[in-house]
């Protein structure tokens, strides 16, 4: 079989197996080789997810991703280089980006607001961060900024974060089309009131700030210095070590 022949046969695959095929491409690869194969693979790429799980050089590839116009879903895992400003340059170039992912990635409220009002097809939000270890600092910066830009939001999971009720009011009233909520690890989210009906009667699939992790795709259990691992901590738990250790806030450990 020539060279020609094997080419056809390439370019003659379904659709739907090129893409399997490209979606286990690297960014690298996909950004800078795949999608200059022919009109086809173009095509594919830009609905091919670009993966850059645990990329530590993201900032490189800046021009690459906003040349990407037509990309609609961007997953981001522990890339520790990229900030607010870097992804705002890059989201603003993506109009047509439905889901995103950003875990463990230095990113706060000032990135997700671009992101809401750049992206204004976004369905699927996934925001993780490791566990929550200042147990009673709540805020609601990055809450507030999902319900006020993402109005259209079908899908979040907000794993480890900080919100309060508060927060969470505010994004089932910003995002009424919300099906699935994942707050585990959300040890500030009480349902308080009537917040837990609400949540019951509104979203079909709602993951609880205590509900098992088992299923979680990364590393859920968070370690403190003292050796307390915050994994099933609960309100009991906190203030029967803070009266056992004399005092001693587990507030005191950052982030």
């Amino acid at each position: 079989m020539n060279a020609e022949r094997r080419t056809r046969d390439w370019l003659k695959l379904p659709s739907d197996v090129t893409a399997s095929i490209l979606s286990r491409l690297g960014a690298v690869d996909i950004l800078n080789n795949a999608r200059y194969v022919c009109t086809e693979w173009r095509n594919i790429c830009k609905e091919t997810t670009i993966d850059m799980g645990r990329c530590s050089d993201v900032l490189n590839l800046d021009d690459d991703l906003q040349k990407s116009s037509r990309l609609k879903r961007l997953r981001l895992v522990s890339c520790r280089n990229i900030s607010d400003e870097g992804l705002s340059a890059a989201v603003v170039k993506f109009p047509f980006l439905e889901d995103l992912e950003i875990s463990y990635c230095p990113i706060t409220e000032h990135a997700l607001e671009t992101i809401g009002s750049s992206c204004p097809l976004l369905n699927s939000l996934k925001f993780n961060v490791q566990g929550c270890k200042r147990y009673f600092s709540g805020c609601d910066d990055e809450a507030l900024a999902i319900a006020e830009t993402m109005p259209i939001l079908r899908h979040l999971q907000l794993f480890g974060n900080k919100l309060t009720d508060n927060g969470l009011r505010a994004i089932l009233d910003g995002c009424p089309r919300l099906e699935s909520l994942d707050l585990r690890k959300c040890y500030n989210v009480g349902l308080g009131g009537n917040l837990e009906r609400r949540c019951v009667e509104r979203i079909k699939r709602l993951r609880r700030p205590y509900d098992p992790t088992h299923d979680y795709e990364f590393e859920a259990q968070v370690h403190y210095p003292s050796g307390i691992s915050c994994i099933d901590l609960t309100p009991q738990d906190y203030d029967d070590y803070v009266e056992s250790s004399g005092g001693s806030d587990l507030s005191d450990y950052e982030d």
